[in-house]
């Protein structure tokens, strides 16, 4: 998973700065809203 961030943003980051910081937030924020999830259906 590490890897392939690394390498979305390695390849975004040459082409437009703004535009993968903004991909990459929107990609964070969907992880970490599935593990929410995951995470209240355990408890």
């Amino acid at each position: 998973m590490q890897f392939v961030i690394e390498k979305i943003t390695s390849c975004h980051l040459l082409n437009n700065p703004m535009k993968s910081v903004q991909y990459l937030m929107t990609t964070l924020g969907l992880i970490l809203e599935e593990n929410v999830q995951v995470t209240s259906r355990i408890t």
